[in-house]
């Protein structure tokens, strides 16, 4: 990839976390050490409507110190990102 491919990858992760439609915003928006992320969701069981939610991401946004990536497994399909997290 090239440089500008890159930037704006970076940036997509950024309005993940900090863009008004942001999947993460209501989570990471404010936090001071500025993260950066995508959200997911890999289906596992059609038949249950089992899945797995994951994020990935890093921080700070301008010079990254820190990467990480979190799967929460076996999470009935239909709950949100917020119910999940209430229940973590």
């Amino acid at each position: 990839m090239s440089p500008s491919q890159i930037k704006v990858v970076q940036k997509g992760f950024y309005e993940v976390m900090h863009g008004n439609q942001g999947t993460a915003a209501w989570m990471f928006k404010n936090k001071d050490y500025n993260p950066a992320g995508k959200t997911g969701t890999a289906e596992i069981d059609k038949a249950t409507g089992i899945v797995n939610k994951t994020l990935i991401g890093y921080a700070p946004y301008e010079n990254p110190e820190v990467a990480f990536a979190v799967v929460v497994p076996d999470i009935k399909e239909g709950n949100t990102n917020s119910e999940i997290a209430e229940g973590a």
